[in-house]
C-alpha cells in the first residue's frame, strides 16, 4: 500500500534541533536570533527552486526511497558505504591526500551504510532537475549517468575502494578541467611569492 508523507512537517523535525535552546546563539546587541535567522535564510533557499530543494532536503528523498514510498525505486543492491547526498554539484576538483589534484565528490556530510545504488539514484534524480537546460538535455543526462555507472561497476567487478580522477587517469572534459585548475594554482602560487618578494624587499608599496 502506497504510504503518504507531508515533506514540510519533515523537514521542521529534521531542523528542529538546530533552533533548540541548547544550540541556539544569542542576540548580541540587540542583533536577530542568529539561530532562527539562519533557518529562515535556508528555508527561503529551499523555496528558491526544484533543484534548490532537491540539494537542501537529502533526508526527505532518504526516507522517501528507503521506505518504499517511490514506486519502482526499491533497492535490491546490497549494503555499502554510500556517499549519501550525492548530486551533480557535489563533484569538483580538490588537493587529494596523494597531493596530485583530484576531481571527485566533495561532500561526505551524509555518508553511511546504505543500498549500494541509492547514490545512482540521487545522482540521476539530480540531472532531472539541473535548471537552465531542456527536459531532453537532463533525461540524456540521467540516462548517461545511468550507463556510465553500470559500466564501471561491471568493469570494477566489486574492487572498492574507487580511486579518484588524476590527470593521469582523467579524459576529456574532466582531464581539461583538472588542466586547467593546475594552470590557475601555479599562476595564483606565482602570484604570491612574486608579491611577497617585493613586500619583503621593501618594494611592494614604494612610490615616487
Amino acid at each position: 500500500m502506497r504510504q503518504t508523507r507531508d515533506p514540510i512537517r519533515e523537514i521542521i523535525a529534521f531542523n528542529a534541533p538546530l533552533v533548540a535552546r541548547r544550540r541556539r546563539v544569542a542576540a548580541v546587541d540587540g542583533a536577530a536570533d542568529l539561530t532562527a535567522e539562519a533557518v529562515r535564510r535556508k528555508l527561503l533557499v529551499l523555496a528558491a527552486s526544484p533543484f534548490a530543494f532537491f540539494r537542501g532536503t537529502f533526508h526527505v528523498m532518504a526516507q522517501d526511497v528507503l521506505r518504499d514510498r517511490v514506486p519502482l525505486a526499491a533497492s535490491h543492491a546490497p549494503q555499502a558505504l554510500i556517499v549519501g547526498d550525492v548530486h551533480l554539484e557535489n563533484f569538483g576538483v580538490y588537493r587529494g591526500t596523494s597531493g596530485k589534484l583530484v576531481f571527485d565528490v566533495n561532500d561526505f556530510d551524509d555518508v553511511a551504510l546504505g543500498p549500494a545504488d541509492f547514490d545512482l539514484k540521487r545522482l540521476c534524480t539530480s540531472a532531472y532537475l539541473l535548471p537552465g537546460v531542456s527536459a531532453r538535455t537532463r533525461a540524456e543526462a540521467a540516462r548517461a549517468i545511468a550507463e556510465a555507472w553500470a559500466r564501471t561497476v561491471e568493469r570494477l567487478g566489486g574492487r572498492f575502494p574507487v580511486a579518484a580522477w588524476t590527470e593521469d587517469r582523467a579524459d576529456g572534459p574532466v582531464l581539461a578541467l583538472l588542466r586547467e585548475k593546475r594552470r590557475t594554482r601555479q599562476q595564483s602560487l606565482r602570484g604570491k611569492a612574486v608579491a611577497g618578494a617585493r613586500r619583503g624587499s621593501g618594494l611592494g608599496g614604494s612610490s615616487r
